[in-house]
């Protein structure tokens, strides 16, 4: 692309207009977002690395409705995510300089911000994953999609962004933890992405970066397909949920973001590369 034309762009892209922001000065680097399939108006979120195991219930005022301590490490927390029975799942799937040799996601059942005394123990469901030689990767985007957690990898180089997939049926212990299997790669996702989102009916897929959220449509077979792609203005987007069809975005300073079913649906990317699986 000419550089002029590049320069063009971003002195007109558009900023992300903010709907909210987080209330808690404990939630300072935000790095995960899904809404609730059971209770109403809820968003469940949480700190990245470097701060306590706690997950947050909010609205998208921004205002905490409960805050819970989890029964396990904050190593480098990345992204929440939720299944067709309510249950969460968080990841601890970062691996900054690809240094960790095992990662992990943990699944629990999904508390009830309204419930006095609030829940204080949790039964979690821990799987491993590790790494074929020479195959390390970082991740910021996860999503449930059937019995499998999907992880995308987080690139530097410029190269589209993967797909790997975790099995939860059975979980994978820490003695034995399971290989990822990759199966798909995200068309014309050659950003580092931050987060991820599946819908309900499991048909659209939304990942974000610092400066673009793209939605891919989901065929049958998983097939993967470019539908939209809205950028925005560089800023340290770390997640992304969908919001029945709207988007919600959040960054590291607590800014809370919507993208509304009108605003993605007209954004076409602006070159399709098709379809791509395994």
């Amino acid at each position: 692309m000419p550089l002029l034309l590049v320069l063009s762009f971003l002195l007109t892209a558009p900023d992300l207009v903010p709907i909210g922001h987080l209330d808690d000065p404990a939630l300072r680097e935000v790095s995960g977002i899904v809404r609730s399939r059971t209770h109403k108006g809820v968003f469940w979120v949480h700190n990245d690395s470097g701060n306590l195991n706690d997950l947050y219930a909010i609205t998208l005022d921004g205002k905490t409705l409960q805050r819970y301590r989890m029964p396990f490490f904050n190593v480098d927390w990345e992204d929440v995510a939720i299944d067709s029975r309510g249950r969460l799942y968080l990841g601890d799937i970062g691996n900054n300089g690809t240094l960790l040799p095992i990662r992990a996601v943990h699944r629990f059942d999904e508390p009830n911000p309204s419930a006095i005394p609030p829940q204080r123990f949790f039964k979690v469901t821990s799987c491993f994953y590790t790494f074929a030689e020479g195959k390390r990767f970082d991740s910021e985007g996860m999503f449930v999609l059937g019995s499998s957690v999907c992880l995308i990898t987080k690139r530097l180089d410029g190269k589209e962004a993967e797909i790997h997939r975790l099995s939860f049926d059975p979980p994978s212990t820490w003695k034995s933890p399971q290989v990822p299997e990759k199966f798909a790669v995200l068309p014309g996702f050659v950003e580092p992405a931050t987060g991820a989102d599946l819908t309900p009916d499991e048909r659209w897929l939304a990942v974000c970066s610092s400066k673009v959220a793209r939605v891919y449509s989901l065929d049958k077979t998983n097939g993967l397909t470019l539908s939209a792609e809205v950028r925005y203005k560089e800023r340290q987007v770390e997640a992304i949920a969908w919001d029945d069809l709207d988007l919600i975005l959040t960054d590291e300073q607590g800014s809370l973001f919507r993208i509304s079913r009108k605003e993605w649906q007209s954004a076409k990317p602006r070159a399709t590369e098709g379809r791509r699986t395994r």
